[in-house]
């Protein structure tokens, strides 16, 4: 393929998953394919980890960023599965992963300035504020994935992000404090 022909696919994709970003999309308009969803599980799993890394050492970022995405991944498994949609996993993980690396993106300059701007002024208000909306956002579309993969309301679809949000936050948390007090 040329590269023409590789700039134009990801130019593609970026689209498709922005769209599920503002919700005109649906996970089930991405491939079947389980070479996008690696390629999407590992920039997740990059993502995420640098965004640790604003708040913690190199280890217990990359660990916490391998350690979500492997829960994303089970949890959305267990979800289809109880609600007998497991055919849709691929597609459900890919949408999951794609747009959390946009949100990631997006969270990176906000989650950092804040931190950096720690002065309690009107700017690092600003990026708290800016932080919470991408929050607010991120729940929206876990919750329009959601509810596309189980057939359900969009009401549904966010109280399973909440679960979502809650149970890798929880099980993060528990499992690196873990490994830090051993």
């Amino acid at each position: 393929m040329k590269s023409g022909g590789i700039s134009q696919a990801v130019i593609t994709l970026f689209r498709a998953f922005f769209n599920i970003c503002l919700l005109k999309s649906r996970p089930q308009d991405l491939p079947s394919s389980y070479d996008l969803l690696l390629v999407c599980l590992f920039l997740y799993a990059s993502i995420n980890s640098l965004l640790a890394f604003t708040t913690t050492t190199p280890g217990y970022a990359i660990l916490s960023g391998v350690l979500e995405t492997f829960l994303v991944a089970v949890i959305t498994l267990v979800i289809l599965k109880l609600n007998r949609h497991p055919e849709r996993w691929v597609q459900t993980l890919t949408a999951l992963a794609g747009t959390g690396c946009i949100l990631g993106i997006l969270a990176l300059p906000l989650f950092t300035g804040a931190l950096l701007l720690n002065t309690g002024d009107f700017l690092q208000g600003l990026f708290v504020i800016l932080y919470l909306i991408l929050i607010i956002w991120s729940l929206a579309i876990m919750g329009h994935i959601l509810r596309h993969a189980l057939d359900t309301t969009m009401g549904v679809g966010v109280v399973f992000a909440i679960f979502y949000i809650l149970i890798t936050s929880l099980l993060i948390g528990a499992l690196i404090s873990r490994i830090v007090v051993e």
